[in-house]
């Protein structure tokens, strides 16, 4: 073998200049070369909403941070309970009743604020999204006629 690439590389569906004649397959037919029958469904009517660009970057930053705090606000929900329970495992334990820590009530605190916050950016992101819908434009046209603008629905 020399260093010059191989015209017909392997895996490539080309016969091979190295096989003897008598090896070498028979070609096959075109299978699409007596016609194909190809079909395409296209509406009558096309609708297109424009809305604001700034709008829709305001109302997806928003939901970004809603489902952003709504995680967090979950996570500390999760380990206040777990937190909860594990105090309760340990005053049945012990005959002295441990009262709650005031990691738990730091833990209470840090979900309530996190809930708070998401229910804002929750409201937020559903004024944006009100105002996006307000602002928008549908444009419906047939193919290959004229754009018509309606209004918003």
């Amino acid at each position: 073998m020399t260093g010059i690439p191989h015209e017909n590389p392997p895996g490539s569906g080309r016969v091979s200049d190295d096989l003897p004649a008598s090896e070498q397959p028979e070609p096959r037919p075109n299978p699409i070369a007596s016609g194909a029958s190809i079909s395409v469904s296209l509406p009558e009517t096309v609708a297109v909403r424009l809305v604001d660009a700034s709008a829709l970057g305001d109302y997806e930053l928003w939901s970004l941070m809603a489902s952003i705090v709504g995680s967090a606000a979950t996570g500390f929900l999760v380990a206040f309970v777990q937190a909860c329970a594990a105090t309760k495992r340990e005053s049945e334990l012990s005959s002295t009743g441990a009262p709650a820590s005031n990691g738990e009530a730091a833990l209470l605190a840090d979900t309530v604020l996190f809930t708070v916050l998401f229910l804002v950016c929750l409201v937020a992101a559903l004024g944006k999204r009100k105002q996006l819908f307000a602002k928008s434009k549908k444009l419906k046209f047939a193919l290959g006629s004229q754009i018509l603008e309606d209004d918003a629905d």
